[in-house]
C-alpha cells in the first residue's frame, strides 16, 4: 500500500512540473505571441525617480504575469520587441527608445529630459511592421505643471516634398471604425515613384490623442496604386489626433505631421 501511495505521490510530481514547465514554454514561445503582446497597464510595474532636467533619468519598469509575479525566461526575441516612446505633453517632440534588459522582466530606459513638464511615457511590442501599445504612463519633469496647448486640426492636407506633390486623403473619421488613410504622391503623369527605403524599409504611421495617453501604429497595406499608400487605423474615441508619417519617395526618407479630427460614431454601442 506504501508503495502504491509512493508511485501515486511521484506521478503526482511529476505531473505538476510538466505543467509548469509546458505554461512557460507557451507563454515565451513564438508560437504564442499573442500572449506576449497583450499587455496591459496591470501587468507592467514602474519605478520612476525625481526626474532632473539635463540630467540623465533612470527609468525602470517590470513585466509581470497576472498574479504580480515578474515574468520570467524571456528570450532575445521577446526582449526585443519590447520599445518605448517618450512624448511631450504637447505633442511637439517625442523620442523612440530601445530599453535595456536586465533579467526577470526588469527593463532600464535612460533618458534625458530637455524641459519642464509633463510627459508620456508609451510601450509597445514591435513585430516586424506590427506595432501594439500595451502602457501609459505619465511623467512629471520639475514641480510646475501647465495646461498643455490645445491641436489644432489642419484644413490643408496637401504639400510639396521635393517638388512632388503629396495629398492626405481621408473621408470622415470616426471612432471605433476602421478607417482608410491614403498618401497620394503626384507629379508628371508619366512619374512613378518607389515608396520604400532603398533597404526596404516600409512606410508607418504613429499617432497620438489629444490627451498624450494613447498612441497607434499604422503599417500600409497592399499597394493598389503605383503613387499611393493607404493605411487602416481604428481611432478608440472622438477627439483631436496628431499623426507622423514617416515616408520615402525614390529610396529618400521623410517625416510629415498633421492634425486630424475624429468624430463620434453614432451608430456604435
Amino acid at each position: 500500500m506504501k508503495k502504491i501511495t509512493g508511485i501515486v505521490l511521484l506521478l503526482f510530481v511529476a505531473f505538476v512540473i510538466v505543467s509548469y514547465f509546458q505554461r512557460e514554454v507557451a507563454l515565451f514561445s513564438n508560437g504564442q505571441e499573442d500572449k506576449f503582446t497583450e499587455l496591459d497597464n496591470t501587468r507592467v510595474s514602474f519605478s520612476i525617480p525625481n526626474i532632473t532636467v539635463n540630467k540623465k533619468a533612470k527609468i525602470q519598469f517590470t513585466l509581470q504575469d497576472e498574479k504580480g509575479t515578474a515574468l520570467r525566461g524571456l528570450n532575445d526575441t521577446e526582449q526585443g520587441k519590447v520599445h518605448a516612446v517618450i512624448m511631450d505633453d504637447n505633442l511637439t517632440h517625442y523620442e523612440d527608445i530601445h530599453p535595456k534588459f536586465s533579467g526577470k522582466g526588469l527593463f532600464l530606459i535612460s533618458h534625458t529630459f530637455k524641459k519642464k513638464g509633463q510627459y508620456s511615457l508609451f510601450l509597445y511590442v514591435q513585430d516586424g511592421q506590427k506595432r501594439e501599445m500595451f502602457a501609459q504612463k505619465s511623467i512629471q519633469v520639475g514641480k510646475e505643471r501647465k495646461e498643455p496647448l490645445p491641436l489644432q486640426a489642419n484644413s490643408m492636407l496637401t504639400t510639396t516634398v521635393d517638388g512632388i506633390q503629396m495629398s492626405v486623403i481621408f473621408n470622415l473619421l470616426e471612432a471605433e471604425k476602421k478607417e482608410g488613410i491614403t498618401f497620394r504622391f503626384q507629379g508628371n503623369k508619366e512619374d512613378l515613384y518607389t515608396l520604400s527605403s532603398a533597404s526596404g524599409k516600409q512606410p508607418k504611421l504613429m499617432i497620438a490623442d489629444e490627451t498624450n495617453s494613447i498612441i497607434l501604429f499604422a503599417a500600409p497595406e497592399k499597394v493598389k496604386k503605383k503613387n499611393d499608400i493607404s493605411f487602416s487605423v481604428t481611432f478608440p474615441k472622438p477627439g483631436l489626433y496628431k499623426i507622423w508619417a514617416d515616408f520615402y519617395i525614390n529610396g529618400k526618407g521623410y517625416e510629415k505631421e498633421f492634425v486630424v479630427t475624429v468624430t463620434e460614431n453614432k451608430k456604435a454601442g
